[in-house]
C-alpha cells in the first residue's frame, strides 16, 4: 500500500519519519506507490548489479598495464551493501574499485563537470570536499581525474537528490559551465 513505511538502509535511500525538506508529501507518496511494487524494486536495483559491475583493482607488473581486476560477484556486492556497519564500513569499500576496467587507459581531455551533492563527508571522513574542488581521499574517487584530466568540481548544498534538494544551484552551475 502507499502508506506502508518504507525499509531501512540499504535497502531504501530514504530517510525514515517526514519527507526531505524538497519532497512534498505528494512526491513521497508517488515514490511509495512505486516501490510498493517488487518489479519496480528489482528493476531498480539491478543498475547497481548489472549496470555498475565493481571490479577490484591490484597492481601486477606482469598484467597488461600493471593491473589485475577481480570482477565482484553479486553476493560480494550485496556483503558490501548489506554489512552491519554500512557499506563505508565494509573492508572492500576502501579497496581500489572500478566500474569499466577495461576503458582505465582512456582519457576525455576536454573540460568536464563533477556536480556532487556535500553529502561526501558525511559519507567517509577522509574524503577531502573542499567546494569547487575535485573531492579525493578515497580510491573510487581518485580515479576520476585520471580520466577526466581537465575536471572541473562544483559542491552544491544537498545529498544524492541534490538537483531536487537545490535546483537553482545546480542550474546555475550547469549554465556557468556550459556557458565557458
Amino acid at each position: 500500500s502507499p502508506a506502508r513505511a518504507l525499509p531501512g538502509r540499504p535497502a531504501s535511500p530514504w530517510r525514515q519519519g517526514a519527507n526531505a525538506p524538497w519532497m512534498s508529501d505528494q512526491d513521497m507518496a508517488m515514490y511509495r506507490l512505486a516501490f510498493a511494487d517488487p518489479a519496480s524494486q528489482a528493476a531498480a536495483i539491478s543498475y547497481y548489479r548489472y549496470g555498475l559491475p565493481f571490479h577490484e583493482v591490484s597492481a601486477d607488473a606482469t598484467a597488461p598495464r600493471g593491473e589485475r581486476f577481480h570482477s565482484l560477484s553479486e553476493s560480494e556486492v550485496a556483503a558490501m551493501w548489506q554489512h552491519p556497519g554500512g557499506l563505508e564500513e565494509h573492508p572492500r569499500f576502501a579497496a581500489p574499485l572500478d566500474f569499466g576496467p577495461e576503458d582505465r587507459h582512456k582519457q576525455y581531455v576536454g573540460p568536464a563537470l563533477w556536480l556532487y551533492g556535500n553529502h561526501f563527508g558525511r559519507m567517509d571522513p577522509r574524503i577531502d570536499r573542499a567546494p569547487d574542488a575535485v573531492p579525493c581521499g578515497h580510491p573510487v574517487l581518485d580515479q576520476f581525474s585520471r580520466y577526466l584530466p581537465d575536471l572541473r568540481a562544483r559542491q552544491i548544498e544537498g545529498g544524492h537528490f541534490f538537483p531536487e534538494e537545490s535546483p537553482g544551484a545546480t542550474n546555475a552551475a550547469l549554465a556557468g559551465f556550459l556557458g565557458g
